[in-house]
């Protein structure tokens, strides 16, 4: 969203333009290209870019941003005691306060997300690696008792 440099304001369901998308995307690409862009972290910039404008164009993506941004406006609502969409057009110094509490929220609930899909991963590696462990030791304990039902084999095919 801030990459493309979109109004969070406008992140609804309804009121998300791909033509704004793919316009925000092409003049901020023949800005960073890295054919045009001589800044040693251009092309760094330019993949940022490409990967924010995938992420958007994806349709189950999107539509999980749009939620974020949606969950964003209405704590950010909730703590500034809102009930009801301000008009923007009246008051553009709250309009652009709204914003920036906006963003700063989306950022917030992101990184929160970020953090949990983190924790989750590293839980799944340490299961993972603890289901191995307990394989390996279940194969060894079989390895050990066929070792013994072997040893004893002469004993139990011996006729008395």
């Amino acid at each position: 969203m801030e990459v493309l440099n979109l109004d969070p304001r406008c992140w609804t369901a309804s009121t998300l333009d791909m033509r704004e998308i793919k316009l925000s995307y092409r003049k901020k690409s023949l800005l960073l290209h890295p054919d045009k862009c001589r800044h040693p972290r251009g092309p760094e910039a330019f993949e940022m870019l490409k990967s924010a404008e995938t992420e958007i164009t994806e349709d189950a993506r999107r539509a999980w941003l749009v939620a974020v941004v949606a969950e964003a406006r209405q704590i950010v609502f909730r703590r500034k005691r809102i009930v009801s969409l301000p008009s923007f057009e009246r008051q553009p110094d709250e309009a652009n306060e709204l914003a920036a509490l906006i963003r700063l929220e989306t950022r917030r609930l992101l990184a929160d997300q970020g953090n949990r899909d983190s924790i989750r991963i590293k839980n799944e590696v340490e299961r993972r690696a603890a289901e191995q462990l307990q394989m390996a030791e279940e194969k060894k304990r079989k390895a050990e008792h066929d070792k013994q039902w072997e040893e004893v084999r002469p004993l139990r095919t011996c006729i008395i």
